[in-house]
C-alpha cells in the first residue's frame, strides 16, 4: 500500500520517531522499503537501527499515520 504521507515535502512510508521528544527522526518511501523486501535493518541508517534496538526510538508505519488521522488523534 503506497501512501501519500509527507514530511518537509518528502513522501514517506515508514520511519521512526524518537520516543522521548515525539520527533520523526528518518523516514523512508514504500519503494526504498520495497527495495529491501521491507527489512527496516536493509533501508534505515544504522544510527537509527541502534536508536530503534536500545528503545530510544521506534519504528512507525504509514498505516498507523493513517489510522490516528482516520480518528481524529492526529492534527
Amino acid at each position: 500500500m503506497i501512501c501519500n504521507l509527507f514530511l518537509k515535502n518528502k513522501p514517506f512510508w515508514s520511519g521512526s520517531v524518537n520516543l522521548l521528544d515525539g520527533k520523526i527522526e528518518e523516514v523512508h518511501s514504500y519503494l526504498e522499503a520495497q527495495a529491501a523486501d521491507f527489512h527496516h535493518s536493509l533501508y534505515f541508517s544504522q544510527q537509527q537501527i541502534e536508536k530503534m534496538s536500545n528503545g530510544e526510538c521506534a519504528f512507525f508505519g504509514s498505516t498507523i499515520v493513517e489510522r490516528l488521522r482516520v480518528y481524529g488523534e492526529m492534527k
